[in-house]
């Protein structure tokens, strides 16, 4: 019987480690911060622990409930990854958004109102589909870089650390910079 339980319960803490944890949206408008906006499944009970660095984050069609709906974010937030496809939101708020993994957002995810920098800081090869535009600016620090959609935002791109390949999009922003620690810059086939 000992046996057992600790096998399950090295089973358990290897699937915390190595698993992506998931995040859904629920409950409409509200502040990021409010654990009765966060379910561990789409259109789950509220009330699961905020979103940290190595968790997906997901909008969907059970997120909200009509039109115009608002994510403000009051404080910074780090999350591993994020996906908003058919919920119609604005995210607003003068924090930074960091994420640590791909992005993957429709035109029914509005970015106009975040303020703060969307921040690309990840490991390993990551994609960025953004269907609406930023007015904050975006630094890319760390991990490779995809663009799966043109990047457009009010603000600079600064890529501070790791890599950007435009793929053939292009890219619409007030400045754009590379630091000394960029490790490559693909711009082929792009506006920038």
């Amino acid at each position: 019987m000992k046996r057992h339980i600790f096998t399950v319960s090295i089973l358990l803490v290897a699937a915390q480690l190595f698993g992506q944890e998931s995040r859904f949206w629920v409950g409409g408008s509200g502040k990021w911060s409010d654990t009765n906006h966060w379910a561990v499944t789409s259109g789950g009970e509220p009330g699961a622990a905020l979103p940290e660095s190595g968790t997906s984050v997901v909008f969907d069609e059970n997120s909200f409930s009509g039109d115009k709906n608002t994510v403000t974010l009051k404080d910074a937030v780090v999350i591993g990854s994020l996906t908003a496809t058919n919920a119609d939101f604005a995210f607003s708020g003068k924090k930074d958004l960091t994420i640590g993994g791909s992005i993957n957002t429709d035109a029914n995810a509005d970015f106009g109102k975040l303020r703060g920098s969307l921040v690309l800081s990840g490991n390993g090869d990551n994609t960025v589909s953004i269907a609406s535009g930023l007015e904050g600016g975006i630094v890319i620090d760390g991990g490779s870089w995809t663009l799966q959609s043109d990047l457009i935002t009010e603000g600079n791109i600064t890529l501070k650390s790791g890599s950007l390949n435009t793929a053939g999009y292009n890219v619409t922003c007030a400045v754009f910079s590379a630091t000394e620690n960029a490790t490559a810059l693909n711009i082929e086939n792009s506006t920038v």
